[in-house]
C-alpha cells in the first residue's frame, strides 16, 4: 500500500463531521486509489464514527477511538500515524481537503530518490469554493519559532519508517517543531511547487479558539528551550588581577565560545569580545562617562564606581534607543561571524572586568544572562611590573568587592556564579563547578592537570602576583 492518509479528528464545535465529510468525497475521487485513510478520533459523541461507518464501503478506513490525552492534537494525529500501515504517511486534517482528483498521484510521482518528507504547494479557502493566498512551501532555518514558511501539516507526506512523532507538549507550534526535527533528521524536505492540498479557514480552527496568547508565550519559551539552550549569554566580569583571562582561556578551551572576534584561544591575550567591548566604549561615550568608570584611586573606589553605576542606569534608556533597534544585532552578528552554525547551540559569553557596572545594559538586552564573577584572595602588595601597575599598587579589598560585585542583580537569582581563581586554578574540582554551571563536559584530574599546561599556567609565577593582564 503507498499511502495512509492520516486524519486527526474531534467535534470542532458541531463542525468536525461536515468538514471530514468533504474532505472523505475530494478522497473518493482520487485517481490515485493505493492508499488506506486512518482516522483517530478524539470525539466524545458519535458523530465522526456514524460519518466513518457511512464512508466505509468507498474506499479501506481504519476507525479509532481514541481517549488518551484528548484535546491534545499532537498525541491524535501520533495515534493515526502509529497505526499507518502505508509505505508512506499523508497527514491530512479533518477541516482541509485534497485540490483535485489527481492530488496523490501527484505527490507519489514526486516521491523519488527515497525522499524522506516532502511539502506541497496549497491554497486557502472560507467556503470551499474561492480559493485565495496560493502558498509555495520553503523551509527556513527558524522555522521552529513559528515562522512557518511550510504552512500546515495537510501539505506534509513522510515516509513510514519508524516515523518521527509530534511533541505532545505542543499544540500551537506543533507543525513548525515537526518540521525542525524532520530538517534535522533528514535534511531538506522535496518541494512540490503544484497545488495539492486545500487549507479551510474558519472560526473553529485551532489557532482561533484555544491558542491564546498565553499558550501561545508558553509554547515558545518551550521551544526556545528545546532548540536553542544557550540563547542568553554568560557574561565573566572580575577585578584586575583575579585571573579573569587566564580562566577565559581555559573555559574557551572547554567550549565556550568568546566570539569570532576574540584573540586567538591559544593567546595570552584578555580574550575579550571587540564587538562587545566597542559596544560599550561607543556607550561611555555617548553619556560622557570616561572609559574606566573614573575609577583613579582605590581610596575612592566604591564612591566612583556607585556614581558611574548611577550614571549608567540613567542612561540604559539611551542606550536602548541607540542600540535596540537593530544595532545590537549588528553586535551579535559581529561576534557569530563565521561561526553562525554555533549561534545558540553553544555555551557562550564574553569577559569584561567592567561587566558587573553594566548589568542593568545587559539586562535590557537579554532575557536571561548568567553571570561569572571570578575573584582571588587579596594581595595587598602587587608589584608595579605588570602592564597596569597602578592599578595593582592601589589594589584593596574594596576595589575588588565593587568589582565582583553585580549592581543591580541578587547573587541568590541563581545567575550569578562566584568562582575563587586561587581554588578554581588549585583544585580540578573547583574547575568542575565551573564547567558543570555552564553545562560543558567535566575534566578528570589528568585532564585538568593538561588543560593547565596547554594555557601556560605556571603556579609560582601567580602566586608572586605577576598577573598576566586581568
Amino acid at each position: 500500500m503507498k499511502f495512509s492518509i492520516c486524519i486527526p479528528t474531534y467535534e470542532m464545535r458541531g463542525k468536525g463531521a461536515e468538514y471530514l465529510d468533504f474532505s472523505f468525497e475530494k478522497l473518493r475521487i482520487q485517481s490515485f486509489e493505493d492508499f488506506e485513510v486512518v482516522v483517530s478520533d478524539h470525539s466524545a459523541n458519535g458523530s465522526i464514527k456514524d460519518l466513518c461507518d457511512n464512508w466505509s464501503k468507498s474506499f479501506l478506513l481504519r476507525y479509532l477511538v481514541n481517549e488518551d490525552k484528548r484535546g491534545n492534537s499532537s498525541a491524535n494525529l501520533n495515534n493515526a500515524i502509529k497505526n499507518a500501515k502505508g509505505e508512506y504517511i499523508k497527514i491530512l486534517f479533518q477541516d482541509d481537503f485534497l485540490y483535485h482528483r489527481d492530488s496523490l498521484s501527484v505527490i507519489g510521482a514526486n516521491l523519488v530518490d527515497n525522499a524522506s518528507w516532502l511539502v506541497t504547494a496549497c491554497e486557502h479557502t472560507h467556503d470551499c469554493k474561492h480559493f485565495i493566498r496560493k502558498h509555495y512551501p520553503r523551509y527556513n532555518h527558524r522555522i521552529h519559532l513559528g515562522i512557518n514558511t511550510i504552512s500546515s501539516p495537510s501539505v506534509l507526506t513522510i515516509k513510514n519508517q519508524d516515523p518521527l512523532l509530534f511533541d505532545e507538549n505542543l499544540i500551537w507550534l506543533m507543525d513548525v517543531d515537526y518540521y525542525k526535527r524532520l530538517y534535522e533528521k533528514y535534511g531538506e524536505p522535496k518541494i512540490v511547487n503544484d497545488i495539492n492540498v486545500v487549507n479551510r479557514l474558519h472560526e473553529h480552527q485551532v489557532s482561533q479558539t484555544i491558542a491564546d496568547k498565553s499558550l501561545q508565550d508558553k509554547e515558545y519559551e518551550y521551544v526556545v528551550r528545546k532548540y536553542e539552550p544557550h540563547s542568553n549569554p554568560v557574561i565573566i566580569c572580575g577585578a584586575h588581577g583575579s585571573n579573569t583571562s587566564l580562566i577565559t582561556k581555559m573555559l574557551r578551551h572547554c567550549g565556550f565560545f568568546v566570539g569570532s572576534d576574540a584573540s586567538d584561544p591559544t593567546s595570552r591575550k584578555h580574550h575579550e569580545s571587540q564587538s562587545f567591548s566597542i559596544l560599550l566604549n561607543e556607550f561611555n561615550q555617548r553619556i560622557g562617562l570616561d572609559i574606566n568608570c573614573g575609577i583613579e584611586s582605590a581610596v575612592q573606589t566604591p564612591t566612583q564606581a556607585h556614581l558611574h553605576y548611577k550614571e549608567v542606569c540613567k542612561n540604559v534608556a539611551i542606550f536602548d534607543s541607540i542600540y535596540a533597534k537593530g544595532e545590537i544585532d549588528r553586535v551579535l552578528d559581529m561576534f557569530w561571524r563565521g561561526n553562525e552554525d554555533k549561534r545558540n547551540r553553544v555555551v557562550w559569553g564574553w569577559k569584561n572586568p567592567r561587566n558587573s557596572f553594566y548589568v542593568r545594559v545587559w539586562e535590557s538586552f537579554f532575557e536571561d544572562p548568567r553571570y561569572l564573577i571570578i575573584t582571588k584572595k587579596h594581595s595587598p602588595g602587587l608589584p608595579t611590573t605588570t602592564s597596569s601597575g597602578k592599578w595593582f599598587v592601589e589594589s584593596t579589598r574594596e576595589m575588588r568587592e565593587v568589582y565582583t560585585r553585580p549592581f543591580g542583580l541578587e547573587s541568590e537569582s541563581g545567575r550569578v556564579l562566584y568562582a575563587e581563581s586561587n581554588s578554581v586554578l588549585d583544585d580540578y574540582r573547583e574547575f568542575n563547578k565551573l564547567l558543570s554551571w555552564l553545562d560543558l563536559d567535566l575534566l578528570d584530574k589528568t585532564g585538568f592537570a593538561g588543560l593547565l599546561e596547554t594555557c601556560e599556567y605556571d603556579p609560582k609565577f601567580q602566586k608572586k602576583g605577576q598577573l598576566d593582564g586581568s
